[in-house]
């Protein structure tokens, strides 16, 4: 949502008229656009018991609220649909009424954060079908990285686009970094890494924790809410804390972080940990944060546009991904010292207004 706003207020600031299409219950609004809260939340948490129930329901979920856009588009005759994000889930269910809006002259876009659509919910010829359908009635994809088409499964009708992920803005931080060190009984004079956002497998968590048995001077704090589904939860990550020997150097906060706390844990950090394996490869949203607050990075993942930026814009360490000793050895750089970060640069170069100046290019001129 924070992408979505930012992308909305700065194509309203182009001169489009902009109408965010939310979930009730959003929380903001943005000047220069239009909201309403029609949709229904596709992540509250449901009620079925099974495994398959809870996919239906989500399925029935997703299938009212293609209904409500298509109602809402032909009230305001919109001609335009960009989506926040790429969908396939349950596609084949309820593709078939965009696609009858896409022949009549309606222009559907979407924001593909992440191209490869390697997770399956269901049968590989499900998931198939699908990600086909997800794409039919789609003229426009904008990526943060140029994209291999047959990997990520694009078809030919669909152009693909780079556009540059803005930096998102952040209230003022309800207590200073010291202050936060402080409250969690971190010394001011250690280094302190941090592992911000959601506590999945994919970050690489264990091996970070393992490496801090060779760094006796510097402590992790973890900050996140847990990913759940096949992920492991964070009590497992703080018994292998234990079993290092490492537990009394890391400090936990399990839960969602308020966008005034944010800047807190940022500030309280010398380093932001971004260790994703190989499958990652999409943008960072962490990674935008700790450029607002001009924190630097050691990153791993696959090719993504989070290895070209850290690497272009000297963000920090950029380290082999899904490798412990390459980790202990960016830990080593970085104490040793790395060049001070292009952020100006950085942030010249990614701005919502050239992401929304590429949209509108694309999307009404093209």
């Amino acid at each position: 949502m924070d992408y979505s706003e930012a992308q909305a207020a700065a194509l309203g600031a182009l001169g489009i008229d902009v109408i965010l299409l939310a979930a009730s219950g959003s929380p903001r609004s943005v000047s220069q656009i239009a909201r309403t809260s029609q949709l229904e939340d596709e992540t509250q948490p449901l009620s079925a018991r099974s495994r398959s129930m809870r996919r239906i329901q989500r399925a029935g979920i997703i299938h009212d609220n293609i209904g409500r856009l298509a109602s809402y588009v032909a009230e305001k005759k919109s001609r335009h649909v960009l989506f926040a994000s790429f969908a396939e889930y349950a596609a084949p269910l309820w593709s078939g009424r965009l696609n009858a809006m896409a022949r009549s002259g309606i222009r559907f876009g979407a924001m593909l954060h992440d191209p490869v659509r390697d997770y399956a919910a269901g049968p590989g010829w499900w998931h198939r079908w699908s990600v086909r359908s997800g794409y039919s009635f789609l003229s426009e994809v904008f990526v943060h990285e140029p994209v291999d088409r047959a990997e990520a499964g694009i078809p030919e009708h669909v152009r693909v686009s780079v556009v540059p992920q803005g930096p998102f803005d952040f209230p003022q931080p309800v207590e200073s970094g010291g202050e936060l060190r402080r409250r969690f009984d971190i010394p001011k004079d250690v280094r302190l890494l941090l592992s911000f956002g959601q506590i999945r497998d994919g970050k690489n968590l264990a091996m970070v924790i393992e490496a801090l048995k060779e760094f006796p001077d510097v402590w992790l704090l973890v900050a996140g809410s847990e990913a759940g589904g096949p992920n492991r939860p964070a009590k497992c990550y703080r018994e292998l804390a234990e079993n290092h020997g490492v537990a009394a150097r890391c400090r936990w906060f399990n839960g969602f972080v308020a966008a005034d706390c944010v800047g807190s844990y940022f500030l309280a950090a010398d380093l932001v940990m971004l260790a994703y394996s190989r499958a990652f490869r999409s943008a960072s949203g962490v990674l935008n944060a700790a450029v607002h607050f001009r924190r630097a990075c050691l990153a791993s993942s696959g090719q993504s546009a989070l290895r070209t930026q850290v690497e272009r814009h000297q963000l920090g360490v950029w380290v082999e991904p899904d490798d412990p000793a390459a980790i202990r050895e960016g830990l080593r750089r970085w104490l040793r010292g790395t060049p001070e970060p292009l952020w100006s640069e950085y942030l010249a170069e990614n701005s919502w207004t050239r992401n929304a100046e590429a949209v509108r290019q694309r999307m009404f001129f093209s």
